[in-house]
């Protein structure tokens, strides 16, 4: 029966073309089938090129590409992109049509007869897991209309079905090679390949528990005698119990041809990081097909040679892989080794690796691949050692820095800034700054202990004096962690409770610095002048902790990262609750590593200080250069009155310079004198 209504429904605002396309799409129940092509003349064609066989299944929330072979002997004036369910039962008349992308029209004038067309549809807000159906009609300057239609599972199983070309021969009596791939979050239960046509096979492969990423590598053995198309699909069934498909997928079944003299087509590829350790991997990839008819593919493998410029000597190594019966279609073998031919006595090394790939059909026909863009076919030799490779060509050349060494990955991913060793545990701390917390690495069992929470975006790490503490620079916020490790001792079984004490953790407050000038004026008058370094305005100092030192008498510094708002980084003393704080500040230069400086005493400090006294205080001469550093005179103190800033810390009087120099103010407070009446003064007078 004919559904008139729900094909007017869905092309509701429209053009007029595209609404006397639906009235003669209606020819027959299954409007909607897979690949169904609509045509009222036959000199308009429709062929949706994408959503492929091979990609039927769409992500909820992606938008979906869409390309159509569009044709028109009178020329194309319009062609519309729809992408819709239907839902409900035709029977009960509940069925209704539902978009799930936005129509896309594309307006061509009649200029074109001929073009390929690609769009984005973008999709609705609606998550309906579900079959949609892909239509793209086109309509010609007579008003000729003509369509096609795909369906894809949106919100199914994502299925890809590797080394299967749609269209392609295979020969009966071998095995085809066949991997398929499915990704869910929901989980995956179960990977199915249905073969049909000449013949049938059913291969099923679950998975208990369920998994997010599934891969079924196999083979289908074609029966001996079989002639004829066959159709393969492939499928995924998720803990929801919706399935995702790719394909169908048609092979031509033939025998195989008597007298095979034409070898393979062969590709091989080599790759592998550029500093490699002694562990590291080459992957190798040899793929192909052989020709048709032909004997298929019996043998794969790889030669390579391992070359020493510095000593001037080649190693040689090889491996295969061989198929029983010989394999159909594209084969495709993955291999693996790790340097050879190295002098691990006298790291870093560099060798010179040449990979040839080939491969071998029934018949004995051999060709070699020793990189490239495309498949070729050169002729195989055998070298003195038995190995395959190219006649008169050398192999793809990787020439590699070969390191001591051994990687190791983090257990969770992250950003690592810092490492600290701890040389009497035995332990090796690491702060990820992107997980906000202290990765352990064990130096004699190789493998991570369990992480250690600390405050945000950790950075710079330094073990106490003491070595018993570790101490964190959290530079996503002003303190710094104490992570207590047991006593410095390599105890048995260690001392594995490590965990921050929110005790001890250290506050590291920004600080305004400024001089006070006391003067006199004309009217016999008292006032006191207050300048602060940095001024009101921006830039400033930063307060955020970077690297961190402990120098010879146990002082912990660190150094601070920039940011928007402070664009000076400084060298400071941290002070535990408690201590007085006598921080230490030194302009630098951002990402200035603070280590350098650990090894300053007292009175190296105290020597590049740059204060000048004016008039019993802190005078104007007292400026604050880059690459100075500023500390207190202590001696000094008897000669400043004692004061306390109004509109920032209240209290009693701050007994001098010292005090007064390093307790955070802002610029604009007041400064009063506490051994005289009361009498406000404004510093900035």
């Amino acid at each position: 029966m004919c559904r008139l209504s729900k094909i007017g429904r869905l092309r509701a605002g429209l053009a007029t073309g595209v609404a006397a396309f639906a009235a003669a799409a209606c020819a027959g129940d299954n409007t909607f089938s897979s690949g169904t092509t609509v045509n009222t003349s036959t000199d308009v064609t429709v062929d949706i090129e994408e959503p492929s066989a091979a990609a039927s299944t769409q992500s909820l929330g992606d938008s979906l590409l869409v390309s159509a072979r569009v044709r028109a002997g009178k020329g194309i004036t319009e062609v519309v992109y729809q992408g819709f369910a239907v839902r409900g039962d035709p029977d009960l008349g509940t069925d209704e049509v539902v978009p799930r992308f936005t129509t896309k029209i594309a307006n061509l004038q009649g200029v074109a007869s001929d073009t390929l067309l690609s769009r984005f549809l973008m999709p609705t807000a609606d998550e309906t897991r579900e079959q949609v159906f892909v239509v793209v009609s086109a309509k010609d300057v007579d008003g000729a209309v003509a369509a096609d239609t795909a369906q894809v599972l949106i919100g199914g199983t994502k299925v890809e079905v590797l080394d299967i070309q749609d269209g392609q021969s295979v020969q009966a009596g071998l095995s085809l090679s066949v991997r398929v791939r499915g990704t869910d979050p929901d989980g995956i239960l179960q990977l199915q390949i249905d073969v049909t046509g000449a013949f049938e096979e059913t291969i099923i492969r679950s998975f208990n528990p369920p998994v997010d990423s599934a891969a079924m590598d196999t083979v289908v053995v074609i029966p001996d005698g079989t002639t004829g198309a066959i159709s393969l699909v492939a499928s995924a069934r998720n803990t929801l119990d919706l399935l995702g498909f790719a394909g169908p997928f048609t092979l031509n079944v033939g025998t195989a041809g008597a007298g095979d003299t034409q070898p393979p087509e062969v590709l091989s590829s080599a790759s592998s990081e550029i500093r490699m350790e002694l562990k590291d991997p080459v992957n190798v990839t040899v793929s192909g097909v052989d020709n048709n008819p032909g004997s298929g593919v019996s043998r794969a493998g790889y030669t390579v040679l391992a070359i020493s410029p510095v000593r001037g000597d080649t190693l040689i190594q090889s491996d295969e892989q061989i198929y029983t019966p010989p394999r159909t279609g594209n084969v495709v073998t993955n291999f693996q080794f790790t340097p050879f031919n190295v002098d691990s006595l006298s790291l870093p090394d560099t060798l010179v690796f040449e990979v040839t790939g080939y491969m071998v059909d029934g018949n004995g026909n051999c060709a070699a691949s020793v990189g490239g863009a495309s498949p070729e076919r050169l002729p195989c030799t055998t070298l003195p050692g038995g190995q395959v490779a190219a006649q008169e060509r050398s192999g793809e050349r990787l020439v590699r820095s070969i390191v001591a060494g051994r990687t190791v990955f983090l257990p969770a991913g992250g950003l690592i800034l810092d490492a600290e060793v701890d040389t009497i545990r035995r332990n090796l701390f690491l702060s990820n700054h992107a997980r906000d917390q202290i990765e352990i690495f064990g130096l004699q069992s190789e493998a991570f202990l369990s992480s250690i929470p600390v405050g945000s975006e950790p950075w710079g790490l330094e073990l106490n004096r003491g070595e018993d503490t570790l101490l964190v620079a959290n530079s996503g916020g002003t303190n710094i962690s104490n992570v207590y490790l047991g006593p410095p001792v390599n105890l048995n079984p260690p001392y594995d409770d490590h965990v921050e004490d929110p005790g001890r953790r250290i506050v590291t407050p920004d600080v305004v610095l400024f001089d006070v000038e006391r003067r006199v004026d004309d009217i016999g008058a008292l006032r006191y002048r207050v300048t602060f370094h940095p001024d009101a305005s921006p830039p400033g100092f930063s307060d955020r902790p970077q690297f961190m030192a402990v120098d010879s008498t146990g002082r912990v510094l660190y150094s601070t990262k920039t940011t928007l708002a402070g664009d000076f980084g400084t060298i400071r003393r941290a002070c535990e609750r408690g201590q007085h704080r006598d921080h230490v500040h030194a302009p630098q230069r951002p990402g200035h590593d603070l280590r350098s400086h650990a090894g300053h005493d007292r009175r190296d400090l105290q020597r590049s200080a740059r204060v000048h006294r004016a008039g019993g205080g802190i005078g104007p001469g007292a400026g604050l250069g880059r690459g100075d550093i500023l500390r207190p005179l202590e001696r000094a103190q008897h000669r400043v009155p004692r004061y306390y800033v109004r509109g920032g810390v209240r209290g009693p009087g701050m007994g001098g310079v010292r005090r007064g120099l390093h307790r955070a103010h802002r610029p604009g407070d007041h400064v009063r004198r506490v051994d005289r009446p009361p009498e406000w003064r404004d510093p900035r007078d």
